[in-house]
């Protein structure tokens, strides 16, 4: 049967197909095939190997994440900006999270493995997977900032509103269940707060699993998030749609990314880098591999608090920490600035510029001061195109990347800042040599997103349970037994998944020096022009 258009009537169609160029899309063709979403069906669930990428013409996908006492939060949601399963394309893995259908729909579908294929072959598809997972990042960090930052009625407010904008309705298929899943709390407190929402004229009714909203009532209601949140991932999208410089390089600078460095004109210093790297990224690479990053590697050292990338800034360099932790900020429209992540050694800032030249869509300040081996990102991304196990290394590092981001939505959602602090300081505590943790409670403030003086409440709680044993001057000292029983499991639960992904995949041999096969057949272009009515025969499905 003939595939439905990439494009309908009134804008439709998912918008990742959509930007590709013919000679892209026509990788693609043979093997999509259109499905249904039906309501509540499960698309990916968790540590289950994915299947099928899906990319999402109408309805809507929330990203579910399973909590440690069973109960279940969603941390995204996904319609036809995006699709489901995409990051299975850096290579074979079981997926981090639980996809469900919130609004039924359709889909075009493709077997993971063929996607990898087309993946591997076209600069086009891997830009799209890179605008994706800009705009996935974009949405984890702010809502795990919403979580931190806003009572739950407005949050809900937020999840409506950004379910209306995905299927383009006011009345919005969902049960009370369902919201008391998405939302991480009871029946009851969903049934309070539809009555607060129905009274304030937000909600015309709720009836037999489906709520009809006033949208300009519940835009008064919601926080400011909502608004943000969708600027920020419809100029994802659109980026996507520009012209990329990735796809703008000549034939033979695609087949040879390296002159892309030779074009920009900038001296990047190069250092001979110790063989016996403390990053576990690049620990886990065959020395062959290794050797193709380590004439290009530059030592250098980081203060507290310096900026090692600004949100919006180009990303021209990728850093691997050796020690030290860096967190990951978002700005709120307000000026506050939340924490939504750390990382150290066990990461790497910047990877996924690998996919092609892209702003960062995140702050990251160095929490505690370290090292790190840097490299230009045009450098490392003609090392990524030649060698499969630095692919395998940077696929491993986004989902757990990802899976972290989502514990911290789920935590800030479900938990008291006293069980969220304690999480903050067992992760700082895990980058440190000792138990004497140098931060400041400002610095503390802006990790959990409250004010100075909830600081100073929460820290006397800690040390009269004697999970502190002394905050002075800038540096908190911990008893780590003791701040384990007060913080929330999430940071067991969420310690536990990373390890198991980061031992037993990095631990994983991969061929060595296997490059891309790239398309002689895509060019480049403009990758936003717009399909007409592109059709392509399913019939030809091997």
């Amino acid at each position: 049967m003939p595939h439905p258009a990439v494009t309908r009537p009134g804008g439709g169609g998912n918008r990742l197909l959509a930007a590709l160029l013919p000679p892209d899309f026509a990788l693609l063709a043979p093997e999509l095939e259109p499905v249904a979403l039906d309501q509540d069906a499960v698309l990916a669930r968790a540590g289950d190997e994915v299947e099928h990428v899906f990319f999402p013409h109408s309805g809507a996908v929330s990203l579910m994440i399973d909590m440690a006492n069973g109960q279940t939060v969603a941390t995204a949601a996904i319609g036809c900006e995006g699709a489901v399963g995409i990051l299975s394309a850096l290579g074979p893995s079981p997926s981090a999270i639980t996809a469900i259908v919130h609004a039924a729909g359709t889909a075009s579908r493709i077997p993971a493995s063929r996607f990898r294929a087309a993946f591997n072959r076209s600069p086009a598809l891997r830009h799209a997977l890179q605008a994706h997972l800009s705009a996935m990042l974009t949405q984890f960090q702010l809502g795990a900032a919403c979580n931190a930052l806003h009572p739950v009625q407005v949050r809900m407010a937020r999840w409506l509103l950004n379910l209306s904008d995905h299927i383009d309705h006011d009345v919005l298929p969902l049960t009370q269940e369902a919201l008391s899943q998405i939302l991480g709390v009871r029946r009851t407190t969903v049934t309070l707060l539809m009555r607060n929402l129905r009274a304030s004229g937000a909600i015309r009714s709720d009836r037999r699993g489906q709520i009809e909203i006033d949208r300009s009532r519940l835009t008064a209601v919601a926080c400011e998030c909502h608004e943000t949140m969708r600027l920020e991932v419809d100029g994802s999208a659109s980026t996507n749609t520009a012209r990329s410089r990735f796809l703008g390089v000549g034939e033979d600078e695609r087949v040879s990314l390296g002159a892309l460095v030779a074009r920009s004109g900038k001296d990047y210093s190069v250092t001979a880098h110790p063989t016996n790297v403390g990053n576990r990224l690049l620990a886990a690479l065959p020395p062959a591999d290794l050797g193709l990053l380590t004439p290009h590697l530059q030592k250098i050292s980081f203060e507290p608090d310096a900026m090692l990338v600004r949100s919006g800034d180009e990303l021209d360099q990728v850093y691997f920490p050796h020690s030290g932790a860096i967190a990951f900020m978002v700005d709120m429209p307000n000026g506050q600035t939340v924490a939504t992540t750390l990382m150290g050694r066990e990461g790497a800032l910047a990877s996924l510029s690998v996919l092609g030249p892209s702003r960062s869509s995140v702050t990251a300040i160095a929490r505690v001061a370290g090292t790190a081996s840097r490299i230009s990102a045009a450098k490392f991304r003609l090392a990524y195109a030649r060698s499969a196990a630095i692919r395998h290394v940077v696929q491993v590092h986004a989902r757990t990347l990802l899976l972290q981001l989502q514990h911290v939505v789920a935590c800030n959602a479900l938990h008291q800042v006293e069980g969220r602090m304690a999480r903050w300081l067992l992760q700082l505590h895990d980058r440190v040599p000792d138990d004497v943790l140098p931060l400041t409670q400002e610095a503390l403030a802006q990790l959990l997103g409250v004010r100075r003086t909830t600081v100073t409440l929460t820290m006397s709680k800690l040390r009269a349970a004697g999970a502190i044993r002394s905050d002075r001057r800038g540096f908190v000292e911990v008893d780590r037994a003791r701040l384990e029983g007060v913080a929330c499991e999430c940071y067991t639960l969420m310690q536990r998944r990373i390890d198991r992904m980061s031992c037993q995949e990095l631990s994983t041999p991969r061929l060595a020096l296997a490059p891309f096969q790239e398309s002689s057949a895509v060019t480049s272009g403009e990758a936003g022009e717009h399909h007409p009515e592109i059709k392509a025969a399913s019939s030809g499905r091997k």
